[in-house]
């Protein structure tokens, strides 16, 4: 169970973790196993952690490569943990299953408060030499690793930019339309999904999740400039009657954990 607050103030998230741990208890005491994710990335979704009034203003001051980045990666991080601290108390005398939240690789989360260690982790240009490595080391916490999101969308070149890849769409256009040249590839996000998987496999991954099912506002068009589909991270496309079309990661999914001999552990 993940609740996925944007926009909100620490002061406007801690009831509503409240009341989801409650939530996420009635269904495990009907019988489910449940685990409850205490929010996701929040230092860039959420008010208090960055400067910045909206997710994409906090993201670029990420970006911006300034002298006090790394003091301020430091800062949102002690941020964070205290906040998550807070949540933790509030929701375990609430909820008796298990917990873990979904973070960003730059905020250094006290994992000691959690059952996993939950990271949201894209292979890019940058790290795909050392991508492995950087999962394997998620294990010093002594914890199940969960890989909470990774994927990349169906163009060329778009595993290079992992989850920057929605960013080649032109917002400001009116229809939106890609700010490109791009060709259409879905034979690389199906690549892209069975190389992470086989790495996860090798270094024992817990558990993954794609990102994500569907990209319901990057519909598929034919004119390949309005082809929002190519930015979509989905695996299925949404053709421009709403049908929904299974994309050639959608098959590389269904292969790999249709055998019996998967290679995710279980």
């Amino acid at each position: 169970m993940s609740p996925f607050p944007c926009g909100l103030t620490t002061g406007e998230m801690l009831p509503l973790f409240a009341e989801c741990a409650d939530v996420a208890e009635e269904l495990r005491r009907g019988g489910a196993d449940v685990t409850l994710i205490t929010g996701g990335e929040l230092s860039l979704f959420a008010h208090g952690f960055v400067p910045g009034d909206d997710f994409f203003s906090r993201v670029a001051v990420f970006t911006s490569r300034t002298p006090e980045l790394a003091a301020l990666r430091e800062s949102a991080s002690e941020q964070l943990n205290a906040f998550l601290a807070e949540v933790v108390d509030a929701v375990r005398p609430r909820f008796g299953g298990q917990l873990t939240y979904a973070s960003v690789p730059f905020e250094r989360v006290d994992w000691s408060r959690f059952d996993y260690v939950g990271v949201d982790a894209y292979r890019v240009a940058k790290n795909a030499d050392r991508y492995a490595a950087e999962i394997r080391d998620l294990h010093r916490h002594g914890l199940p690793v969960v890989i909470t999101e990774f994927g990349c969308c169906a163009f060329r070149g778009a595993a290079d930019l992992g989850a920057r890849g929605f960013l080649v769409v032109d917002q400001q256009a009116r229809p939106w339309r890609l700010d490109g040249g791009h060709q259409r590839d879905e034979q690389e996000q199906a690549k892209y999904l069975r190389d992470l998987l086989r790495i996860f496999a090798e270094e024992n991954v817990d558990t993954a999740f794609w990102y994500t099912f569907a990209g319901y506002r990057f519909p598929h068009h034919p004119d390949p400039r309005h082809d929002l589909d190519m930015a979509s991270f989905g695996v299925v496309r949404i053709d421009p009657d709403g049908t929904l079309t299974p994309k050639a990661s959608f098959a590389a999914l269904a292969d790999i954990y249709g055998e019996r001999t998967a290679p995710m552990p279980r």
